[in-house]
């Protein structure tokens, strides 16, 4: 994948599972552009993995140090923050534009930026890539029943192989719409869809796998953390992977729209069943037009049209399952911003009547300052 700017345009403080400042990192390529959210210590560790990768550290830049930032200091001073935002993105660049590929082509940095590169095959012949590949959820291990230490990390460890492979079929679906290979950009959509709803659902399980841990079994708080950290950024991936499902390259709509209304060239599906799932049938010549309040006309696509009547039912179906998983994540992520509300409220509500205490023995402190004072004045 040809990455043609890293910017780290603004942060936001995070409070789940403990206090911290999360930097957004913005990537752009040719085709799109996405979000990740990084924090500090994913900086450290992306150090480290670029030294064990490539056998040397990244020549003339490195990362800001820690020197003078304490907790309270790196969240709540602005300018700090801005400073270490600037060296982070300088850093990030510096390894984009360096002139060795050393670094910005080994796994480490790829994985980092959440961007897998592209299979060869669509690199070099977009058209010849539309080939049916196996899927990769046929191929992964089942999910397990009961959760322990070893087999949440085994679960977490699929679940990011899983991610990886949801952005290389949506990597690979813009590239062949983007060609003009309308049929192969549908099939990796369709497949990175059917992956996406796997990961919905077992990262969901991944949560619940997390809080029976921590029942059964005598975990320290610093690893609880460090693992509720883990199912977060799953949880952030599925939202980013969700957002980038939906934001397909549509030159292929401009085409079905200028075959459709020629003259005629496409007939209505036969069957009453598949008229009505596809909104009604309608002449081949005649304009749409549409009435303010009237359901849209449906459009035969290269996924519908291969379909009889069960098949259409049944895709439709497994649509609808697909915005369900996904409306039940987002519920999910919602919650968890509710929590963090709370807590910030929670955390606003005790510096308050901290200050007002404060307040209180100030005023006294003053009004004893000053009885002293006429004292003394009386003394003289």
């Amino acid at each position: 994948m040809s990455i043609q700017s890293i910017t780290i345009p603004s942060y936001e403080t995070r409070l789940n599972p403990k206090a911290h400042t999360a930097y957004r990192i913005q990537i752009s390529t040719p085709v799109r552009t996405w979000d990740v959210y990084r924090r500090y210590s994913d900086f450290e560790s992306l150090v480290q993995e670029l030294k064990s990768e490539t056998g040397r550290d990244v020549e003339g830049e490195g990362l800001p140090g820690k020197h003078g930032w304490s907790l309270r200091r790196s969240v709540d001073d602005v300018k700090l923050i801005e400073e270490r935002r600037t060296s982070l993105e300088s850093y990030l660049r510096h390894i984009l534009s360096h002139k060795e590929k050393t670094w910005r082509s080994s796994h480490a940095f790829l994985d980092f930026l959440a961007a897998p590169p592209l299979p060869p095959s669509i690199q070099t012949n977009p058209s010849s890539s539309s080939r049916t590949t196996t899927p990769l959820t046929s191929s992964l291990p089942a999910p397990p029943t009961s959760f322990t230490s070893p087999t949440f990390l085994s679960e977490h460890s699929t679940l990011q192989t899983l991610s990886r492979s949801i952005r290389s079929h949506l990597s690979k679906r813009d590239a062949l719409l983007s060609s003009g290979n309308t049929s192969g950009g549908h099939t990796a959509g369709i497949q990175a869809k059917k992956e996406l709803a796997v990961l919905l659902n077992r990262v969901g399980g991944l949560a619940r796998g997390l809080e029976e841990i921590s029942k059964k079994e005598n975990v320290g708080e610093g690893e609880m953390r460090r693992r509720s950290e883990m199912v977060a950024r799953l949880q952030d991936d599925c939202l980013s992977l969700g957002k980038l499902s939906a934001t397909a390259v549509r030159r292929d709509i401009s085409e079905d729209e200028r075959s459709g209304g020629g003259g005629g060239r496409r007939e209505a599906a036969p069957g009453s069943q598949r008229s009505a799932l596809l909104g009604g049938g309608g002449g081949g010549g005649v304009p749409t037009v549409r009435t303010f309040g009237a359901a849209p006309k449906g459009v035969e696509t290269e996924e519908t049209r291969p379909l009889d009547g069960g098949g259409l039912m049944h895709l439709q179906q497994t649509k609808i399952n697909d915005q369900d998983s996904m409306l039940k994540q987002l519920s999910t992520i919602l919650q968890r911003q509710q929590i963090i509300g709370q807590a910030i409220g929670q955390e606003i509500s005790e510096q308050n009547e901290l200050l007002d205490k404060l307040d209180e023995e100030v005023d006294r402190t003053g009004a004893k300052m000053g009885k002293a004072k006429r004292q003394m004045n009386r003394l003289n």
